[in-house]
């Protein structure tokens, strides 16, 4: 798995999952022993000597480390003893040499391994950070005496060995952030003794290790998320009573989640998002009240939150995003008085708000947007100061809102009155009335926005879960008929693109060259309101080594592609465009990019116009690349670049594929005004991310109804003049007039 996502991912965790996991470290690794330090004077066993010395020369540790003529009890870093002899060795933090490519880090490993078996008395080895870049060895297993062993972040892949399973006396164990893969369930079978276990981001597949949850009675730290685990959560991990974090998020697991069972007393942490889980959430929920953090989003749920989660009264951060939940919030939530992240977009919840869920004393983040909520905003009781993070976007909430109090996009798609980018009266009569409550558009206020329903939003054709598979037969459908019409309308424009093309490229020549002034005004529009943020030439450069060969991923029919690697690990995708060549297509893809925002669109990070001759934009990395190459089963073309499960497609991930799809095509058909038409939809604009979440791209094929193909902004971002109308003659000019952006 992608060690960026999985980075990213772990910085959204509460601080206190750190501070567990060093509390849990210092009390397994020096609490066995209070005469570690205090015998750390006595002379070290010259054979254990030997073996350190020969350990530092194997791993190439740099700098003053381990200096021979100094007692490694009392002054090595990283080394603890007990009467003369090691107990612990940890290599985090040291300096050394990266093994490059030509090295074998295999080798090295197998080489330290069998080094640090000549320490009998070793119970710790903890080597997290430094990259060996190789597979473990079998010889592993003859480190049986550890108690503890993390290999975090050590660039470990392949399978575990067969000798694994004699670590059978571990009682922490962590192999997190590396490229794992294969089943884990057979290695740790008999590692009755864990408290802690965490096989985050990697690849390992197959069912969850059914036997340690059954028999590891005294675990306390469960993290199997970012992996390819499948199958069901078992009933029977009720019985970890000692259980405080539990993470199995990001995995392909099915079934319900069996809160009946699951009688957790000291459970802190709970986060299974990402999965195929479904069912209502039972009531049993409340058994958890030591929960501070409960993450289910993404996920498959149904019916109404449970009232009873009210009982959960340390419960800090509570998502549900994107589930298939129904019903009115329960007034019992009020009651979560240390409640601080509360996320729940994406569902089909309905109802008022409650008031008192804006009085919740330590709120700082409420997003509530893409549901179904209506009435009146209870302004009086928010609080603006207290609340960093407000999204109530795609309701149909009603009202006054001062436009001044949140961001637009933030309160976007309501019925609110006077305010920007809302539904259109029309929609917002229909949704009234359908739920018998009566609703009378009123004047703006004075001085207010007028509105700007740069959408219509078609009540009846909007997006329900409960209806997916219609919209799937009706896209489908409506597919081929659009595409009988796009191979008519082709026939048509072919004859008007030769003239067009050469003066239109004409004009952008004049007009590129002399452009600094004009482009300062366009930078007052702030880009970022729908192409992310600014990037330098030199950063997507070195990004994607000079835009070299190797890096293409295609030449698109808008622009070439290019994979590349920012200096955070952030993977992206950049598009290189000529403004001498390809300048049409790209404005249209411009022109989607201002109207359409949605969580089914291809998302921009940002962009580059610093350059004369070519202009860029930089995508967000899918993980699982396009379809067409999933559906083929293709091996990955760019290692650690795509990274993605390699397997026939079952039947519920290509109902899931299908569903985004009809989600993505909803939207630009229903609920943009004027309607968008993709043009383009095959197997290879369907791009998938690692859970096969999808994402439609190649839309610089799209269209409108509206004749205006180069929106102001889009040509102000490019430097090129305001309108290339059409002459008396029929033909574009390439006038110059006063930019206006």
């Amino acid at each position: 798995m992608a060690f960026g996502r999985c980075f990213r991912s772990f910085e959204r965790m509460d601080i206190s999952i750190s501070n567990t996991r060093l509390l849990l470290w210092l009390f397994l690794i020096l609490s066995r022993s209070e005469s570690v330090y205090a015998n750390s004077i006595v002379d070290i066993d010259a054979h254990e000597m030997q073996s350190l010395l020969t350990l530092k020369e194997i791993l190439q540790l740099q700098g003053d480390i381990w200096q021979e003529n100094r007692n490694p009890c009392s002054s090595w870093l990283g080394i603890a003893c007990e009467d003369g002899h090691v107990v612990s060795v940890s290599l985090f933090s040291m300096k050394y040499q990266a093994v490059g490519p030509s090295q074998n880090g295999s080798l090295m490993l197998e080489k330290a391994v069998q080094t640090l078996s000549t320490m009998s008395f070793l119970r710790s080895f903890n080597a997290t950070g430094f990259e060996f870049r190789g597979q473990l060895p079998d010889s592993l297993g003859k480190l049986g005496k550890l108690n503890a062993l993390d290999l975090t972040g050590t660039a470990l892949y392949g399978s575990l060995p067969a000798s694994f399973k004699l670590l059978s006396r571990l009682n922490f164990l962590s192999l997190a952030k590396n490229n794992l893969t294969g089943s884990i369930s057979p290695f740790v079978e008999g590692f009755y003794n864990l408290q802690y276990i965490d096989l985050s981001c990697n690849s390992f597949t197959s069912l969850l290790p059914f036997t340690l949850f059954f028999k590891a009675s005294q675990l306390m730290y469960v993290d199997l998320s970012h992996n390819g685990f499948e199958g069901v959560i078992p009933p029977f991990m009720g019985n970890l009573v000692n259980l405080r974090h539990l993470a199995l998020g990001h995995n392909f697991l099915q079934g319900s989640l069996p809160l009946n069972h699951l009688k957790w007393p000291h459970l802190e942490y709970l986060d299974i998002s990402n999965n195929n889980l479904q069912g209502p959430i039972a009531d049993s929920i409340s058994q958890l009240k030591s929960l501070s953090y409960l993450n289910l989003a993404h996920n498959y749920f149904t019916g109404s939150i449970p009232s009873a989660i009210s009982s959960c009264t340390k419960l800090q951060t509570l998502i549900l995003d994107r589930n298939l939940l129904t019903d009115k919030l329960p007034l019992s939530m009020i009651t979560l008085k240390n409640l601080v992240v509360l996320s729940l977009s994406s569902n089909n919840l309905s109802g008022r708000i409650p008031s008192k869920i804006f009085t919740l004393p330590r709120l700082t983040t409420l997003v509530l947007s893409h549901n179904l909520f209506f009435g009146m905003l209870p302004l009086n009781e928010l609080k603006p100061a207290l609340i960093q993070v407000f999204d109530i976007s795609y309701n149909f909430l009603e009202g006054d809102i001062p436009e001044s109090l949140f961001p637009v996009e933030k309160i976007m798609k309501n019925c609110f009155q006077g305010a920007p980018t809302q539904h259109s009266p029309k929609a917002c009569k229909q949704f009234y009335r359908r739920i018998g409550i009566s609703w009378q558009e009123t004047q703006p206020r004075s001085g207010s926005s007028t509105g700007n329903n740069t959408f219509t939003w078609l009540v009846q054709g909007h997006t329900r879960k409960n209806k997916r598979l219609l919209v799937i037969l009706g896209c489908a459908a409506g597919g081929a008929f659009v595409l009988v019409i796009a191979g008519f309308c082709a026939l048509c424009n072919e004859r008007h693109k030769g003239v067009l093309n050469h003066e239109l490229n004409e004009g952008i020549r004049e007009v590129v060259t002399d452009r600094g002034s004009s482009l300062d005004k366009c930078f007052q529009m702030s880009f970022s309101r729908f192409l992310g943020e600014p990037f330098s030439y030199d950063t997507l450069s070195q990004a994607t080594n000079g835009f070299s060969s190797s890096n293409m991923l295609a030449n698109g029919h808008s622009g070439e592609l290019y994979k590349g690697t920012l200096e955070a690990g952030t993977n992206i995708v950049v598009k290189r465009v000529y403004t001498a060549r390809k300048i049409e297509l790209y404005l249209k893809e411009m022109e989607i990019f201002q109207r359409a925002f949605h969580r089914r669109l291809v998302t921009v990070l940002g962009y580059c116009i610093s350059e004369p001759d070519e202009k860029f934009l930089v995508y967000e990395h899918m993980p699982c690349g396009d379809l067409a190459s999933v559906l083929q089963t293709k091996e990955v073309a760019y290692e650690g670049f795509y990274q993605c499960p390699r397997r026939p497609l079952d039947w519920i991930t290509r109902l899931k594929i299908g569903i985004g799809v009809a989600e993505g095509l909803t939207y630009l058909h229903h609920e943009c005004s004027p309607p968008i038409v993709h043009g383009n939809v095959k197997a290879t604009s369907i791009l998938l991310d690692e859970k096969f979440e999808v994402k439609l791209g190649s839309l610089s094929g799209a269209g409108t109804e509206n004749k205006d193909s180069h929106p102001k902004l889009a040509s102000c971002f490019l430097g090129l003049p305001e309108s290339l109308d059409h002459a008396d003659e029929g033909k574009y000019t390439a006038a110059v007039p006063q930019l206006s952006c």
